[in-house]
């Protein structure tokens, strides 16, 4: 039986004190560092490099774990020192909208606005500001609508499932992006100042790429990628690429997508052929298999039980297995591929 990668993906590494109100969950740091000492107490962490050439065909020794961090959060600055006081390195996989644009995404000022505002107050705003075409889909949401969301969103709460699965997967990305804004100003909050307080800076990346730091594609604009027309989806990838190879020392040769799909559809892996550039980088495909773990398990415990269900990899096709902590770090299952 050939040895198993189990990759685990974070976003927020970050103190819980200071949020007054439900919407941003992160996992402190002395949690983080916890949670490494979990791991490897079961499995080798390797490094994106050793996970590389695992996929090109060199042998793995062992069960072993990979760490990957999305959409490039000012976060991940604290969690790369972390981990290189550790001896290991991770995947840092970036969007570019915030360096380009100066422009958040939208997923991110969502989670700060609830996380200061009243929940049944962010509930209101959201929706006053919603246009009239949309106010039938949010108070009167389908069946259909309301089964994905219940599944897709399982620990929030009821009155927030719908708005939430509007908000990533139905109501227009602009239309997101201008309500967000909205309310973002509304806080007193400029969104250049908010881009930098949330987001690394291409100093920074260059700085992790050069301390060993896998940085990788994330899309430009974080928007789940099946909502794209094929020359959308073209654009926004090679936007995305351009920039991360701006910087010094990056040679982005990976692509995490956003919000994950049950596969890596036919658009997807043709826009990757056509990314301009000696080699487009390789797919690490998420799909969409959920599981609801034990609330008393800490991740990295549940982790070791998941990971037997990842599937085996083949001489040609090596599958790990991505793990995504979810809102309150419970983890769900999701597999990834090698294009």
């Amino acid at each position: 039986m050939n040895p198993q990668v189990l990759v685990i993906s974070y976003h927020y590494i970050r103190e819980t004190a200071g949020l007054p109100y439900p919407g941003i969950h992160p996992l402190a740091p002395d949690a983080f560092v916890k949670q490494l000492a979990q791991l490897q107490s079961h499995h080798p962490i390797i490094s994106p490099a050793h996970f590389s050439s695992w996929l090109d065909g060199a042998p793995l020794g062992s069960p072993s774990v990979l760490l990957t961090f999305d959409d490039g959060l000012r976060d991940h600055l604290h969690a790369a020192t972390i981990l290189e006081d550790h001896g290991l390195r991770g995947a840092f996989f970036v969007c570019s909208r915030p360096a380009l644009e100066g422009k958040a995404l939208p997923v991110h000022k969502v989670h700060w606005l609830r996380s200061h505002t009243p929940p049944e107050d962010f509930l209101a705003q959201f929706s006053a500001l919603l246009p009239a075409e949309w106010q039938d889909a949010y108070q009167r949401p389908s069946a259909e609508i309301q089964k994905a969301a219940t599944e897709t969103y399982q620990f929030d709460a009821p009155e927030h499932q719908v708005l939430k699965y509007l908000i990533n997967f139905v109501l227009p990305y602009e239309c997101v992006d201008q309500i967000t804004g909205t309310m973002l100003t509304g806080h007193g909050m400029d969104e250049g100042q908010f881009c930098q307080m949330t987001y690394l800076s291409p100093a920074e990346l260059q700085e992790m790429a050069q301390k060993d730091h896998l940085i990788g594609c994330h899309s430009h604009l974080h928007k789940p990628l099946s909502r794209f027309t094929p020359q959308e989806l073209l654009n926004d990838l090679s936007t995305n690429k351009s920039f991360l190879q701006s910087i010094p020392g990056t040679e982005p040769s990976w692509l995490a997508y956003p919000y994950g799909t049950p596969g890596p559809s036919q658009m997807i892996l043709t826009a990757l052929r056509r990314l301009p550039s000696s080699a487009p980088p390789s797919l690490m495909n998420v799909a969409g298999t959920r599981g609801r773990p034990n609330p008393a398990s800490s991740g990295a415990s549940t982790a070791t039980k998941l990971q037997p269900m990842s599937a085996q990899p083949g001489k040609t096709d090596r599958k790990p297995a991505r793990l995504q902590f979810g809102p309150t770090h419970f983890p769900r299952l999701i597999p990834i591929s090698s294009r």
